[in-house]
């Protein structure tokens, strides 16, 4: 045998989707796993909506975990436009799903974790958000995506498992400084993106996926490249 090492596949990750040349941009590769962070009304829930419509092919099963949810998508209507005639079903749930038995069939998910209150998990809760982050994602092909109003929410665990950011400006300084230092930007760094942001609307887009043909963004659409002399 050579001096090298020798690649192995893994079965688990052979649905893993890859960046072709022309995909639409909004058309993440699944799975992947996702921070939306902002503050209220700013478009979270509106930014998951156009990836849902946008993915090619379509998300078969899409579960949103919301406080008060209920099976057929209660307790958010941000996504019952979507139930009957999508071609993909919205189940709702108020706790988080067990990742060792979550999407056995391998079919194409989203877990969507609507605003809630994760700093206030118990032990057990946290650890199931670490493996539906580090285990289901990739070895279930689901797509992770929490939705937070504060980025000190997020447990550090989902942040450096995370390979697609979205973030809003912020009042709190601090917050997009811890957040660069989870997405392999500076504050200074930051502090520039966050000046591209007219209104509440505005987000900067940082796409760590293999081979991203834009890995840093505004709005999904338009590439930013960084002034590293300021």
């Amino acid at each position: 045998m050579s001096n090298k090492l020798i690649a192995f596949k893994n079965a688990d990750k052979s649905q893993q989707e890859k960046w072709k040349q022309g995909r639409d941009w909004l058309n993440i590769p699944a799975s992947f796993r996702g921070v939306f962070c902002g503050p209220p009304s700013s478009g979270k829930s509106t930014i998951v909506k156009n990836l849902l419509i946008k993915a090619k092919p379509m998300y078969k099963k899409v579960i949103v975990v919301h406080y008060g949810a209920d099976e057929n998508g209660g307790g958010t209507d941000d996504y019952l436009e979507f139930q009957d005639d999508d071609g993909f079903s919205i189940v709702g749930l108020e706790d988080l799903p067990d990742p060792r038995k979550i999407n056995e069939k391998k079919e194409k998910m989203m877990l969507i974790l609507e605003d809630i209150p994760l700093s206030h998990l118990n032990k057990v809760q946290k650890q199931m958000l670490d493996r539906l982050y580090g285990y289901a994602s990739s070895h279930r092909h689901v797509t992770v995506i929490t939705c937070a109003q504060d980025a000190f929410d997020v447990p550090v665990g989902a942040r450096r498992c995370s390979n697609v950011f979205i973030l809003w400006r912020q009042p709190d300084l601090l917050v997009l400084s811890n957040m660069a230092s989870r997405t392999g930007y500076t504050p200074a760094d930051f502090r520039q993106l966050f000046k591209l942001c007219e209104n509440k609307h505005d987000s900067i887009w940082i796409d760590l996926t293999e081979g991203s043909p834009a890995p840093l963004r505004k709005n999904g659409y338009t590439p930013i490249h960084l002034n590293n002399d300021e």
